[in-house]
Parts: structure tokens; C-alpha cells; sequence
């Protein structure tokens, strides 16, 4: 394969990545503002698990974090910080779960 032809082919190869990367990102915002109406359904329910049309719709843990955590290393090393992070009260955060049905596809 010649420069040129390389040249070509990584033009024709970085258009379409680009061309993917915007559709990917417009499919993101649409998902996560379809996340919002799904959440607030599962909100209304006063559930931490709901079904609607197959789908299940679920509370599910998320990471817990401390936000300070990353400074107080770089200051005090690793083994002060996991003892005060077990202290903490970090509370883990809920994140929606959505599980589709196996006749969807």
C-alpha cells in the first residue's frame, strides 16, 4: 500500500469515525433523557423494582465515593486513607438498572 493510497484510506477512516462519534453522542443525549422519564416512573412507584412492559425497571447500587479522598492521599498516603474511608459515612449512590426482555432485539 502506497503513502497516498494509506493517506486515503485514514481520510476515508477518520470521516466516518467522526460521522459515528456525533450519532453516538446524539444516541447518548437520547438515551439519557429517556433515563430521566424512567427514573422518575420508578420514583412514582415508591418501589425499588418495578416491571412495565417487560422491562424491569430497578434501583441498583452505585459506587460509593469520598469526595475528598484523592487529596487526603496525595497528602497523607494510602493506609490513613483507607481507615478513614471504612469511617466515613460514604453513602453509595442509587443508579437506574434497566433490564429488556429477551424477546426485544
Amino acid at each position: 500500500m502506497t503513502l497516498e493510497e494509506k493517506l486515503k484510506e485514514w481520510h476515508r477512516c477518520n470521516t466516518k469515525r467522526l460521522e459515528h462519534s456525533r450519532e453516538a453522542k446524539s444516541l447518548q443525549s437520547r438515551c439519557e433523557q429517556l433515563e430521566l422519564d424512567f427514573e422518575a416512573e420508578l420514583i412514582r412507584s415508591n418501589r425499588t423494582s418495578i416491571v412495565r412492559y417487560g422491562f424491569t425497571l430497578c434501583w441498583a447500587k452505585g459506587r460509593a465515593s469520598v469526595a475528598w479522598a484523592d487529596e487526603y492521599l496525595k497528602a497523607f498516603g494510602p493506609e490513613k486513607v483507607t481507615k478513614l474511608k471504612l469511617q466515613a459515612a460514604a453513602e453509595a449512590s442509587k443508579v437506574l438498572c434497566i433490564e429488556a426482555p429477551q424477546s426485544v432485539g
